[in-house]
């Protein structure tokens, strides 16, 4: 972790080094008209799982989710022990400069663990479902920031690889953005 933290540090500067005029700092313009998706994976201390980014016109939104251990159909009667992760996080694009952005983001995280109890079982469109049984549950306020890095950067499209830290998970992964001009001639 250390390491990511120093390689982060390290592309900071040279972007920031690299910048020339004044104007390229903090250009909000960046944002207009801009709309992206991003993918990648994601961790928490229990799990780990995918994580979803949208960003439109500098509005960010993320998702992350994943249950480990689903044996909601098996037909086994044994217990079979699982976790239930879930967030989300909303935030506002700070340009840095034209490769570099920092999104701070505030959200939600929910956390469970448990187990699917196959003594205790129901029949439905899907066929046998077992009963999932709550032992422990967390739900928190979540913070921290998203720092993408643009790789390719053209007028039509651009290619980012991002870096999600909070104080529960952290996650990277590829976006890719599309400028609204391209579907919306004058």
């Amino acid at each position: 972790m250390k390491n990511l933290i120093m390689m982060v540090i390290a592309t900071l500067s040279v972007s920031l080094i690299k910048a020339q005029e004044p104007t390229d700092y903090f250009d909000f313009s960046d944002n207009d008209n801009q709309f992206s998706l991003g993918v990648g994976l994601s961790s928490n201390n229990q799990v780990s799982g995918s994580i979803g980014i949208i960003n439109i016109c500098g509005f960010y939104i993320d998702f992350y989710g994943n249950s480990e251990g689903n044996h909601r159909s098996n037909v086994g009667i044994e217990k079979y022990s699982g976790y239930d992760v879930g967030s989300w996080h909303i935030g506002y694009t700070i340009p840095i400069t034209h490769r570099i952005a920092i999104t701070p983001i505030l959200g939600k995280l929910n956390w469970e663990k448990g187990y699917y109890d196959g003594a205790n079982w129901g029949i439905d469109e899907d066929g046998i479902v077992n009963e999932w049984v709550c032992t422990e549950s967390f739900t928190a306020f979540d913070f921290g920031a998203n720092i993408r890095y643009d790789v390719y950067d053209s007028d039509n499209f651009e290619l980012s690889v991002f870096f999600v830290g909070t104080k529960y998970s952290y996650g990277f992964g590829i976006e890719f953005a599309l400028s609204f001009d391209n579907f919306v001639r004058y």
